[in-house]
């Protein structure tokens, strides 16, 4: 029962650290990135044992990891040296949204930890292949590290995600089939308050009081980690009898016979009808699907439990997005004399960029396009009093 504690301890600790950093790379973000440093330090705790495992001058240990904790621990604090009478008045301007981001994120933790505590097993989807990745980079001896399914090969896959996890495993010295199902429970809660600082940030610059903002931000939560499509309404109508068969065979979706079902209870009785919510779009001709698609989201992912790279991604990729929000608020032209006058922004930023990839290949290109979209309107509207509005609506 300890586990969950000290993994917890482990992650809000290297949170910590990552204030002063956070402090100095999102000097135009009203909460100046606290929401996102959680984030932000796995990134540059992954990158450093990353680099210094592959460059084959060190093993892949725990001490490996320690000492990147420790490296970052100390440019964190001369960060914090450098500017400690400025970090200390925005902790004190910004306790309400630091309080909350910590309420928020314990909240969902916990809450998820509870919730895939009913159904822990690792032997059904494709968890045994996430999980083979993960005790693979939690006993490599060297990088790249050795293939779990193919003997005498390296890892041929984007598995940022799994080495965070892996070097987390490590840290807290909990054992992987435990960390497995704490690393499910940490991506809602790492996307939860990202997702939260992103809206409320967007709100602030806005011109929202306050209040708004953090409303807006908790409904932003809702949205992302906890809302589906209306697969959901859909089900509960069918099995409470409130559907005809004409509404039904219009929908046409897969599983649901056509038969007004005559239960009458409140939930749906086949052991995987939520399955349904993400293959909508499938027409289906003589019992042949001719279209069959995925159209998973956020909620459906974190339930199923599967440690896949797309999850992993998400409070990376909402990491991303605060990067370009607060790229587009800086108040100088982004150019080459930007460049050189902001050394450490640049380094830290195409870590945060290039790790999109190695997170999720998926998502670099997305971001690669926001990230010029927000360079270009910049520096087009630099000159102007008043820039236009950005609306950023994120679909999960």
């Amino acid at each position: 029962m300890l586990e969950p504690i000290i993994w917890i301890i482990a992650i809000e600790l290297t949170g910590i650290v990552g204030i002063p950093i956070s402090f100095k790379l999102f000097p135009n973000l009203p909460d100046k990135g606290y929401t996102i440093n959680k984030a932000l330090t796995l990134i540059l705790i992954g990158y450093l044992f990353w680099a210094l495992s592959t460059t084959g001058l060190v093993n892949p240990s725990t001490y490996i990891a320690i000492l990147c904790v420790g490296l970052l621990t100390l440019a964190s604090t001369v960060l914090l040296i450098n500017n400690f009478k400025a970090i200390k008045n925005y902790l004190r301007s910004e306790y309400r949204i630091i309080i909350l981001t910590e309420i928020i994120f314990l909240t969902l933790i916990c809450a998820w930890i509870a919730i895939i505590s009913g159904s822990a097993s690792i032997n059904h989807t494709e968890k045994p292949m996430d999980f083979a990745i993960l005790n693979a980079l939690v006993s490599a001896t060297q990088f790249p590290p050795e293939d779990p399914w193919f003997s005498g090969h390296s890892i041929s896959y984007y598995y940022f995600g799994y080495l965070i996890m892996a070097i987390f495993t490590k840290l807290t010295a909990v054992p992987s089939e435990i960390s497995y199902n704490l690393a499910v429970a940490t991506i809602p809660a790492l996307a939860g308050i990202s997702i939260f600082g992103l809206s409320t940030n967007l709100s602030r610059l806005s011109g929202a009081r306050l209040r708004t903002a953090i409303t807006i931000g908790v409904l932003s939560i809702l949205a992302l980690t906890m809302i589906s499509n209306l697969a959901g309404p859909v089900e509960f109508l069918y099995h409470r009898g409130w559907l005809n068969q004409s509404i039904i065979e219009w929908l046409n979706i897969k599983g649901l016979d056509g038969q007004i079902s005559t239960s009458g209870g409140y939930f749906p009785e086949s052991a995987w009808w939520w399955w349904r919510s993400t293959r909508l779009i499938d027409t289906v001709i003589h019992g042949i699907s001719m279209d069959y698609t995925i159209t998973e989201f956020p909620f459906f992912s974190f339930i199923l439990g599967d440690l896949h790279p797309h999850m992993m991604a998400i409070p990376f990729f909402l990491l991303s997005l605060s990067v370009c929000l607060n790229l587009y608020c800086d108040k100088t032209p982004l150019n080459f004399s930007w460049i050189k006058n902001n050394p450490l922004q640049i380094i830290v930023i195409s870590i945060i960029i290039g790790a999109q990839g190695f997170l999720n290949s998926w998502d670099l290109p997305v971001i690669w396009f926001l990230l010029g979209l927000v360079i270009l309107v910049h520096n087009l509207h630099i000159s102007s009093c008043s820039r236009p509005s950005i609306y950023i609506v994120i679909d999960s």
